[in-house]
């Protein structure tokens, strides 16, 4: 049997080109994986790169999306979504206190991976809106922490 080249696709994400490649389909009647994340209703670039850093698989990312798409939500954009959310905390959190929270979401450890990912993703976000982690770390002396 011959192979098929993979597909590319293009879409554009923060104002940017950009060209994913995905597998072929491994049986010719169904589509593949990498073929139905292209295609669903749900897909964003952004929302599929948030999925994949959390380390979810491909089925859970279209479980997910197969999930809110069936309620009737609307694709995710989540770079608009972490702008949004770094200018609330800059409006209304001091950077001391960002650093504070920091120091508790680091000594954080549940036996749920997933939830261990979304609090680093946080604590990560946090430490970005501080000024990163050399800023953090003067924080920390000057808080005595």
């Amino acid at each position: 049997m011959k192979r098929k080249r993979p597909k590319t696709y293009e879409a554009e994400h923060a104002g940017r080109k950009v060209r994913v490649t995905v597998p072929e389909r491994q049986d010719d009647d169904a589509p593949g994986t990498a073929e139905r994340i292209a295609n669903h209703p749900m897909f964003s670039p952004s929302d599929l790169a948030y999925f994949r850093r959390k380390g979810y698989s491909d089925d859970e990312i279209l479980a997910f999306w197969d999930r809110d798409h069936a309620a009737g939500q609307k694709p995710v954009r989540h770079d608009k979504a972490v702008n949004s959310l770094s200018d609330a905390l800059r409006e209304n959190l001091s950077p001391q206190t960002v650093a504070a929270m920091v120091a508790h979401l680091e000594s954080v450890r549940t036996n749920d991976e997933a939830v261990n990912r979304q609090v680093r993703w946080f604590a990560d976000t946090l430490i970005e809106l501080v000024g990163g982690p050399e800023q953090l770390n003067r924080l920390y002396d000057e808080l005595g922490i």
